[in-house]
């Protein structure tokens, strides 16, 4: 008897695997390349479209599409809370000649960043052990604008002049170890005893603290 697959015989097993395959594989992420922060200068509901003006001035025309996701303070948001002036952050993709929104949210400023850990601070403080789910989430929202806020200062670092780069950068990396000081802590809610709790909390918003100064410290570097 011949051992050997022919090849046909063999293509038809691997279909099947290459469908399994196919149907498991996570959804791509947006791509980061396709991104653009900016102030949103026009607004046009009927259509669906709008203008955001980068901060080198550029002008990137979107059109929303109903498989668009929009986000704000972490939940789903509606075209109409964006309004002309936000700053937000934008994911999209070219097709047909036309840059179509894959995702948008709302890019906090230094002053409400400041009042949003305030905020999330003073909304968990009384959480007991049991909340701890929650307790993570509205940190972990809070982690996420914080970071979009760190994307925006490394990318203006980049393009500073080469006199005041290594100042910004120094800056920039006082400040990754703040924010990764407050991941390893976010770690350790999920496996937080009841014993453990108020004392994780404590240190929770000493580490949040200190990487809202840190930004607040690079932020004024590139005033």
């Amino acid at each position: 008897m011949n051992s050997r697959l022919t090849l046909p015989v063999l293509l038809a097993f691997l279909m099947p695997l290459g469908a399994v395959l196919a149907a498991d594989k996570e959804p791509l992420p947006p791509d980061p390349n396709r991104a653009v922060r900016g102030q949103i200068t026009v607004v046009k509901p009927s259509s669906n479209q709008f203008t955001v003006k980068t901060r080198e001035g550029t002008e990137v025309q979107l059109q929303l599409l109903p498989s668009s996701k929009l986000q704000a303070d972490g939940k789903p948001a509606t075209f109409s809370q964006f309004k002309e002036g936000t700053h937000v952050r934008v994911f999209y993709e070219k097709a047909e000649g036309t840059n179509r929104v894959v995702a948008m949210t709302p890019m906090v400023t230094e002053g409400d960043l400041k009042k949003d850990v305030s905020d999330a601070l003073d909304s968990v403080k009384a959480f007991t052990f049991q909340q701890k789910e929650k307790y993570k989430e509205i940190l972990q929202d809070l982690l996420e604008r914080l970071e979009d806020r760190i994307d925006d200062l490394q990318e203006r670092a980049a393009k500073a002049k080469t006199e005041s780069r290594e100042e910004l950068q120094a800056a920039l990396k006082d400040l990754e170890a703040k924010k990764a000081e407050l991941q390893k802590r976010m770690q350790k809610v999920a496996s937080a005893s009841a014993d453990a709790w108020d004392e994780l909390k404590k240190g929770m918003g000493s580490a949040l603290d200190e990487l809202q100064n840190a930004f607040q410290r690079a932020a004024s570097k590139f005033k």
